[in-house]
């Protein structure tokens, strides 16, 4: 199971009579930053699928702990079995982590007991992307301050130094001496990284090279060659998804994992040591080392993969291919709503909801379909209903219906005539003089419609219950409010279920929209504040 983020415009949508877009993990109503996700992906070779999408803002710990236990025990519940979680090494994530080990036994520094018993796989691995970890080393390196990683060469039992300036010589030599041909693929991109190319996993392997490290012998610098051969290693060793990869590139290293006495574990062994080696926990502030939190993720997902991979030769897997042990699969889902929206990179969590059915509808051109399907009534909203709030309002919308500013009341008059026309009421029982009239008459062309007084007066009482509410979330709620007020007005429509729905519809859109407006808002505020910052 591999859980990430992907980052997306703030946007508050109104669709499918609820709005989208409000993180799910805080109290208020805030406007997502970024969805969580949780791709299912099955080790047997069926299909990878996601299996719960979360519209966040500045997640904690805590909830994802209780999604990724809530999620376990769906999928327990229908027959399958969970035996890794995979994340990126972000902070969230590790702090989740260490949850998951306050709460259930370790086993080791990558596992816990299985919160769901099991005969077979009795653990629950816990490991980082070995993807992200292969960006942090490259970034590491880069933000050192001297550029430098001291690290444990143990084939000959000395420490030696990896210079990033060795590797930027490669690529000045190539430009001093204008080569047509380069022998590596380095380039600036690769070299000096903005913060959209440090995301990048083909710059990251530009540097993390065969030709590179034979370009570095070839210039005398060891040290920096030893250190990218065993990094690369170590990545070839774990991005292998492919049976046949290690003989198509005649590559030992990419072959698939068969025996428990394979000798790369050990090679694994030694490089989640060395990792372990650069933490910098002896020598305070990083120097020459990696950060703590890469070091730490880097020593638990080696060990963990080590481990499970031998976990599952042992209960009968044939082979094992730790290149399907990843979250690469979840990032090319993401690309998938990404290019569905035209390509863009910061998308709405709606876009993202669209771009998620239709790939789910592309599954039924697949499949032979015996039966008719059945729609389900499931809402797409799960807010809960509170009974004592909506008594509460419904009190108190007739007075404060008083309340409402001038500007409202010509709007609401101008809605309710909308309402009239669609529904085909009589405006019978409303003067046209009334000041809330003026701005009807103003934009009209001749053919807008007055509305009935009642329904007027009706408009009003919906929209002071309507701003009083506290969490506009989705119609259901203020449907069955709007039934409550209608059946104490006294008033008689024929079409009544109707006229709600249109009233809640509007209430909804022009809700959305003043929330935009704020987001906007806030941003032009943040972007000033840095203008005059910078200024200074």
């Amino acid at each position: 199971m591999s859980v990430d983020e992907i980052n997306i415009k703030l946007s508050i949508r109104y669709d499918g009579n609820s709005v989208v877009g409000f993180a799910v993990n805080t109290e208020e109503q805030r406007a997502a930053k970024s969805v969580l996700a949780i791709l299912i992906n099955p080790s047997m070779g069926a299909p990878p699928f996601v299996g719960r999408l979360f519209p966040v803002s500045c997640i904690k710990g805590a909830f994802l702990y209780e999604q990724i236990i809530l999620m376990i025990k769906i999928i327990h519940d229908s027959g399958g079995f969970v035996y890794l979680v995979m994340s990126d090494d972000h902070s969230v994530n590790q702090n989740t982590y260490q949850l998951f080990h306050q709460n259930f036994s370790s086993t080791g520094i990558d596992s816990v007991n299985h919160p769901i018993v099991n005969e077979k796989l009795k653990k629950l691995y816990l490991m980082f992307d070995p993807v992200h970890l292969l960006k942090s080393i490259r970034n590491n390196w880069v933000t050192e301050k001297n550029q430098t990683l001291t690290f444990f060469d143990f084939e000959t039992k000395l420490y030696m130094d990896a210079k990033w300036k060795d590797v930027i010589d490669i690529y000045k030599d190539d430009i001093r001496e204008e080569v047509l041909v380069k022998s590596t693929k380095l380039n600036r991109q690769s070299l000096w990284p903005n913060n959209f190319e440090k995301q990048k996993v083909y710059l990251v392997l530009n540097v993390f090279s065969e030709k590179v490290v034979a370009r570095l012998e070839q210039n005398g610098k060891f040290g920096t060659a030893t250190f990218i051969k065993f990094v690369l290693k170590m990545w070839q060793i774990l991005n292998t998804s492919s049976v046949f990869t290690g003989n198509r590139l005649n590559n030992i290293n990419m072959e698939a994992f068969r025996d428990k006495s394979d000798v790369r574990f050990s090679f694994l062994s030694n490089m989640a040591t060395t990792f372990k080696l650069m933490d910098n926990e002896k020598r305070g502030s990083r120097v020459k080392g990696l950060t703590q939190e890469t070091s730490k993720a880097l020593h638990i997902t080696i060990n963990g993969m080590a481990n499970v991979i031998q976990d599952l030769l042992e209960v009968g897997f044939t082979y094992v291919l730790p290149g399907t042990i990843q979250s690469d699969r979840l990032e090319k889902e993401f690309s998938i709503y990404r290019q569905s929206c035209g390509g863009n990179y910061f998308i709405s969590f709606e876009e993202i909801i669209h771009s998620l059915n239709l790939e789910r509808l592309k599954l039924f051109t697949k499949l032979e379909i015996d039966s008719k399907l059945e729609r389900s009534n499931i809402s797409v909203c799960q807010c809960q209903i509170d009974e004592i709030e909506i008594d509460d309002l419904i009190d108190s919308c007739f007075i404060d219906s008083s309340e409402l500013s001038s500007n409202e009341k010509s709007t609401l008059y101008y809605i309710s005539g909308y309402v009239s026309a669609k529904e085909n009421l009589s405006s019978e029982g409303l003067s046209q003089e009334l000041p809330e009239s003026e701005f009807t008459e103003l934009v009209s062309r001749g053919k807008l419609m007055h509305p009935p007084g009642d329904l007027y007066d009706l408009s009003q009482y919906f929209l002071a219950y309507f701003k009083k509410s506290n969490r506009k979330c989705c119609t259901k709620g203020f449907i069955k409010a709007f039934q409550m007020i209608y059946s104490m007005t006294g008033y008689d429509f024929p079409v009544i279920q109707s006229i709600i729905r249109r009233f809640v519809n509007c209430f909804f859109k022009a809700y959305v929209t003043k929330e935009n407006e704020k987001i906007e808002i806030e941003k032009d505020a943040r972007n000033t504040k840095r203008r005059r910052i910078s200024s200074r």
